[in-house]
């Protein structure tokens, strides 16, 4: 009886001792996603180079463009056409919409809309989602879709026949646009398929983000996002007011 009493005593106490280092686990890793988002806020991809003299100081021109909050999904979906997150971050501390979500490993999706304390999350598994990429070794660009079949592939199309494409090459964001920080990992091309009839390729991307296996992520606050939409919202004005019969003549 003493030998059974010590035995449940010592399971009730190894499993008490479990959970307490789970609980600790929990901060060391909050810990760790609020430390490797700093870095990242710090990295050369995070900050605008305005240097006119390339011989001066490589950063007497830069100017912050990125910084990066962390945060942790509370719900997440793969099986459906247009998929969401849930992340536990919201306007209290700095989210607000169109911000891009990335994980350590690739791209997840644009917030969509946040409350005080949540926000959520297009998911890249979604039809509405399109993301400018381009290929790391040569720089041609494209829009990658998800064609609503296997979670783990996406659709990289705009590729002109003439471009040298491997199976097996990086595809990173291209930083064509305000949203998504230039060169986050994104995938690696899988197979090289023709359009039909077409002059373009048809990319199969295996995508670097395990999206059924989503825990932490950090939200993209970009600084100048405003700027650079402004300047594309008046470019497309203009472009409306050259094209209309009575517009004023090109010049």
């Amino acid at each position: 009886m003493v030998n059974a009493s010590n035995y449940l005593v010592g399971q009730f106490y190894e499993s008490v001792s479990w959970f307490t280092d789970y609980l600790k686990l929990r901060d060391v890793n909050d810990q760790l996603l609020q430390e490797n988002a700093k870095f990242r806020s710090g990295t050369i991809q995070s900050f605008y180079n305005g240097n006119i003299d390339q011989t001066t100081k490589v950063d007497s021109g830069l100017t912050q463009q990125y910084t990066y909050i962390p945060a942790r999904v509370i719900n997440n979906t793969t099986n459906l056409r247009n998929n969401y997150l849930i992340l536990n971050r919201g306007t209290k501390h700095g989210i607000a919409k169109n911000m891009a979500v990335i994980t350590s490993s690739g791209i997840v999706g644009i917030v969509m809309e946040a409350s005080d304390n949540y926000c959520s999350v297009q998911s890249f598994l979604n039809k509405n989602a399109q993301i400018s990429v381009k290929i790391k070794e040569n720089g041609y660009f494209g829009p990658l879709v998800w064609d609503g079949q296997d979670p783990l592939y996406g659709t990289l199309t705009d590729i002109n026949k003439h471009v040298n494409v491997k199976v097996g090459q990086d595809i990173i964001t291209s930083g064509f646009s305000s949203i998504f920080p230039e060169g986050i990992n994104v995938g690696k091309v899988e197979a090289v398929d023709y359009d039909a009839g077409g002059n373009f390729y048809k990319l199969k991307i295996k995508l670097a983000t395990d999206f059924g296996n989503v825990s932490a992520v950090y939200i993209v606050n970009s600084l100048l996002k405003k700027e650079v939409e402004q300047l594309e919202t008046n470019a497309e004005q203009q472009e409306k007011k050259t094209t209309q019969p009575n517009g004023p003549k090109p010049q």
